[in-house]
């Protein structure tokens, strides 16, 4: 008895909207106690925070239904005791005014944050204050609805490569906070703010969003499907680093089934939103509600700093990035000069003749050479000279992209300061001072010397040659670099300073050496893993090939230094390695989930007789220093101390051929690289 009447007095007849007050409260009581919570809505998301707080959330969230019902009976009761004149008006009032709560259900769209939740309930007292103005206003039957469904579709357009990208993380076991995806819902608000001020624009401007975001999501997507998770400063600074001929191998690739199998679709639903924005006709909206909606649009992204999570944003914020970086550097080569600063740095006093060359190569696996230890033999003839080379065992470079590692190797810029990539003068600079002639010989594509930091390095030499032709490049092997090295070994000049910059095992590796040197074409001497196939195969020969091919270059270049130069010495690394099916079924070289293959290098060390009789204390010690754990970050010093010209940049500490040197943590990717070693391959590899 007592129930029923209970019930007849809660609920009457208007059981839908009983429902929506009590949902109302149910989210504001809900919503109060996870802000209340908020450091644990942060750290371990919605579920887990729900399940450590639940009987104190389920309660709050109950106690307002309650509550909020209750007041709203209350109203109805005063209003009929009273008999007002607006009874139905106040009642719907009323409960509009408790079922708007249920907008704080957005607070779960952004960080988690008090201010968020007095903003989102500002709104809906804001909301209810303007009620009645803001129904007649957006009266679709007075402004006619075609409007309003374009705005919603062109939403999804944005929002639907948006929150694709970011679900994607969800299959590579990326692990992100709840609100990584919620917050692209207010975050794609941004993209609106044009088409709402300007409705005439919206169908070119809805084909520009379709274009813009499709092309930012191919390479967004093909990230995290091949390398596994989201992508890093370091990717979106190798895109713009790249050449058309890189574009292209990369796509040659990594492109395959299963990135297609998601862009394709995309593109599709993508394709299929647009035209039907196309086909809607153009209606004129009132100009106060397009200010209105147009602000809203802007503020809300603005205000909760969400518009970066854009994925356009994501490119243009980093390709400003870049180029500020491009431009300070280049900056502070330019000042350099014109005020001579570099003259005043070092103190080197002349000595005999001696030729320095430093080979850094690409992409080039340590686990792939036979000097190494490699099952095949991909150093015949490096191996026949192996009593003359000093091979370190333990050297790795500092990222896995080329750009990044020429930053620092050809500067005094380390993982601990890269300020000094602008304070002090490169590589080329220093020698020059040092009473050098500088050549730099490369088989690299060269675009300018805004491109990238290397080619602005590049051209401070003394002399320069680029061999690399983009028209032809399925036949521009390394060799192309005998020439000009030839040329430069005859130069008259007493001391010589080289650099070669080799094209190496970079993708495509087919097209990286002579047919003559295609020797590894079945999978004899490969160790078997159950992922091994015949594509993986065919990429393993072709970088065995191309190693074999270096093996020459090499062999040649030393040979060419020991009969026309006496006193010379000879340096070889690649800027990084790369990883070729060794643990897993994945080749390539992604600091994203950077692997030890991708890290570990060759380093090989040539010094001629006579440099050697000059230098009998290194000589003698050298063979106890091929274990020292090294990072090519600080191999710079290294250079130095082996030509002699040291000044007060020059740190013996930081040189791997100085018995003053000193091992240092080595980082990877945020991580200590020994400590990593010791338990896993890999960055994303479970201990």
């Amino acid at each position: 008895m007592i129930l029923n009447r209970l019930r007849k007095i809660l609920f009457e007849k208007d059981t839908l909207n009983a429902f929506m007050i009590l949902m109302g409260g149910f989210i504001a009581g809900a919503t109060i106690q996870f802000n209340w919570a908020k450091g644990c809505l942060l750290q371990m998301g919605i579920g887990p925070c729900f399940m450590g707080n639940k009987i104190r959330i389920l309660t709050s969230a109950l106690l307002c239904s309650l509550v909020f019902l209750l007041l709203h009976k209350i109203v109805i009761l005063i209003t009929k005791h009273f008999q007002l004149a607006e009874e139905l008006n106040m009642v719907q009032r009323s409960r509009f005014f408790f079922a708007s709560f249920s907008f704080l259900i957005l607070y779960f769209f952004f960080e988690p944050n008090t201010i968020v939740l007095y903003a989102l309930v500002l709104s809906v007292v804001l909301i209810n204050i303007f009620r009645t103005y803001l129904a007649a206003l957006f009266n679709v039957e007075r402004q006619g609805d075609q409007y309003y469904k374009q705005i919603i579709l062109l939403f999804l357009l944005i929002l639907i490569p948006n929150l694709l990208i970011e679900i994607s993380l969800l299959f590579s076991n990326s692990v992100l906070n709840y609100y990584t995806y919620t917050r692209l819902f207010p975050a794609s608000l941004i993209y609106l703010v044009l088409p709402i001020l300007l409705p005439r624009i919206i169908k070119p401007y809805s084909i520009f969003i379709f274009l813009l975001f499709f092309i930012a999501s191919i390479p967004a997507i093909s990230h995290i499907l091949t390398y596994g998770s989201e992508m890093p400063s370091s990717s979106y600074y190798a895109i713009w680093e790249t050449n058309s001929v890189e574009a292209v191998d990369y796509v040659k690739q990594n492109i395959n089934i299963g990135i297609l199998s998601v862009l394709l679709p995309l593109m599709l639903v993508m394709l299929f939103i647009t035209i039907r924005i196309l086909r809607f006709k153009h209606q004129k909206v009132k100009l106060l509600i397009r200010l209105l909606v147009g602000f809203c649009m802007c503020l809300i992204p603005l205000l909760a700093g969400l518009s970066q999570y854009n994925i356009p944003n994501k490119f243009a914020t980093n390709y400003l990035k870049y180029k500020s970086e491009i431009q300070l550097f280049i900056g502070e080569i330019e000042k350099r000069s014109n005020q001579n600063l570099v003259e005043k740095i070092t103190n080197f006093q002349p000595d005999s003749a001696i030729t320095v060359v430093v080979v850094i190569g690409e992409s080039a696996s340590k686990y792939h050479q036979g000097l190494y230890g490699y099952t095949r033999e991909t150093n015949p003839l490096l191996n026949e000279i192996r009593d003359e080379l000093f091979v370190f065992q333990d050297v790795i470079a500092p990222h896995s992209h080329t750009n990044p590692v020429l930053s620092k190797v050809l500067t005094f810029a380390n993982h601990e300061n890269m300020d000094l990539m602008y304070s002090t003068p490169t590589i080329i600079e220093y020698m020059k001072s040092a009473g050098f002639k500088t050549f730099w010989l490369s088989n690299q594509e060269f675009s300018d010397r805004y491109t990238t930091i290397s080619s602005a390095i590049a051209l401070q030499s003394n002399k320069f040659y680029f061999t690399f032709d983009k028209e032809n490049p399925s036949i521009c092997f390394d060799g192309r670099l005998l020439k000009p090295f030839q040329v430069a070994l005859n130069d008259n000049a007493l001391k010589k300073f080289i650099i070669i910059h080799l094209m190496g095992s970079h993708s495509d590796k087919t097209i990286r050496y002579p047919k003559e040197f295609n020797h590894f074409k079945t999978d004899e001497g490969i160790t078997s893993q159950p992922y091994h196939r015949p594509w993986p195969i065919s990429v393993i020969n072709a970088h065995d090939n191309s190693v074999l091919y270096n093996d020459w270059l090499l062999r040649t270049f030393i040979e060419g230094l020991r009969n026309e130069h006496p006193n010379a010495l000879f340096l070889y690394f690649p800027d990084h390695g790369e990883e070729l099916f060794e643990y897993r079924d994945f080749w390539g070289h992604a600091e994203a989930n950077a692997s030890i293959y991708m890290f570990d290098i060759p380093f090989l060390l040539w010094l001629s007789d006579k440099y050697k009789v000059e230098n009998p204390e290194l000589t003698t010690n050298l063979s106890t220093y091929l274990n020292r754990k090294y990072q090519t970050d600080d191999v710079i010093h290294s250079i130095i101390d082996l030509t002699k010209c040291t000044s007060p940049l020059f740190d013996p500490q930081r040189s791997i051929f100085n018995a003053a040197f000193k091992e240092r943590k080595r980082i990877i990717k945020n991580q200590d690289y020994d400590a990593m070693i010791k338990t896993k391959k890999s960055v994303d590899d479970t201990p």
